[in-house]
């Protein structure tokens, strides 16, 4: 007898770097609201403590999300010594927020580096996210369901 035993979906991630809301919105806009399931995004930026369109912005952006997909949409923030303050938004948000002995994933001093890299993105390509981030560029991270991009379901924003 013959079974498939390998019911679990590959996914497999991208990052994107944007100097703009602009660049984000318009990736947002390639993806649409087709299947969420299949394809998840999560945003990270840094947050501008003495800029006081900093709150507006945020409001903005996770309006914009919660649109697309919805209530129940993750957000947070979190400190990281090396870079500042984070907002991040989406589903990875659980994994940057989890606690460790009180204090935030995200919070320890490789922690953004080494989620990355434990999403599966190069060792350089991490390290050039995290220094894209200090700048105040925006991060946007995909996740899709392996079977979607053989098929090309989904357009290539990343």
């Amino acid at each position: 007898m013959n079974r498939n035993i390998f019911n679990k979906r590959e996914r497999l991630f991208s990052s994107r770097v944007f100097i703009d809301l602009g660049g984000v919105a318009k990736a947002l806009n390639s993806i649409g609201t087709k299947n969420i399931s299949d394809t998840e995004v999560t945003l990270l930026l840094k947050l501008e403590e003495d800029d006081p369109n900093t709150n507006r912005e945020i409001e903005k952006i996770k309006k914009r999300l919660t649109n697309i997909w919805g209530s129940k949409l993750a957000f947070g923030f979190f400190h990281n010594i090396d870079i500042g303050s984070i907002f991040i938004a989406g589903p990875l948000s659980e994994v940057f927020l989890f606690e460790i002995d009180g204090k935030k994933l995200a919070e320890l001093s490789e922690g953004p580096y080494g989620i990355l890299r434990g999403l599966g993105i190069g060792e350089t390509v991490a390290a050039s996210h995290i220094k894209a981030l200090m700048h105040g560029d925006y991060l946007l991270l995909k996740r899709q369901g392996y079977h979607n991009i053989h098929e090309n379901k989904y357009p290539q924003i990343l």
